[in-house]
């Protein structure tokens, strides 16, 4: 309402049935759709929907057609190997979410261990270049904490402009609950980004 958008929420095949395969293409192929319209496109998603949108943004790279304008993401798990450092200390801290079945899904959606670092499923280890504006939000005792971190380490690297909003002591996706003041906070800020 906000930004007075078109919202489109695609509806593609989950994990255990299915793995990245079965809706990757598809999924890029909507988005360039979208993104080559008046107005353009904003990809947002979060958690699993935030790597998800990082993938297609990084697909729609490679291939040179119409981009998103900007990104929006929440909590983002970019990285399903789990592989940044200080990721188990951080399952220690977080009481929602656990590496053990981060580890479960993460191999769900794979389909396989040798696709668990591909861009398609793991793209915060893949090039960051050329990426349209995004601001991440995620939470500073949430199981993805170092992968957040590492990712925004990794933008700066590349020179990709994103905007890393850490809140201390949120949980994984504090930012889709608008009764905290953290969550109408972030909401502004993602309003403005879309702007």
């Amino acid at each position: 309402k906000a930004l007075d958008a078109r919202l489109v929420l695609p509806d593609y095949p989950l994990a255990p049935e299915h793995t990245w395969r079965d809706s990757h293409t598809q999924l890029a192929d909507l988005t360039e759709a979208w993104s080559g319209r008046p107005g353009g496109a904003v990809l947002v998603g979060d958690s699993a929907g935030g790597g998800l949108a990082l993938a297609v943004a990084q697909t729609l790279r490679d291939r040179g057609g119409a981009q998103p304008r900007s990104m929006v993401l929440h909590s983002p798990w970019a990285d399903l190997t789990m592989s940044a450092p200080d990721t188990d200390e951080f399952d220690r801290r977080d009481a929602w979410l656990f590496l053990s079945k981060a580890h479960e899904y993460g191999g769900w959606w794979a389909g396989s261990p040798a696709d668990l670092g591909r861009p398609e499923v793991s793209p915060a280890l893949a090039d960051l270049s050329g990426l349209p504006p995004t601001v991440m939000f995620y939470g500073g005792r949430e199981l993805l904490t170092p992968t957040c971190r590492m990712l925004a380490r990794r933008a700066a690297e590349a020179g990709w402009s994103l905007t890393a909003v850490e809140e201390p002591g949120a949980m994984h996706v504090y930012t889709l609950l608008p009764g905290l003041p953290e969550g109408r906070r972030a909401l502004r800020r993602a309003v403005e980004h879309c702007r």
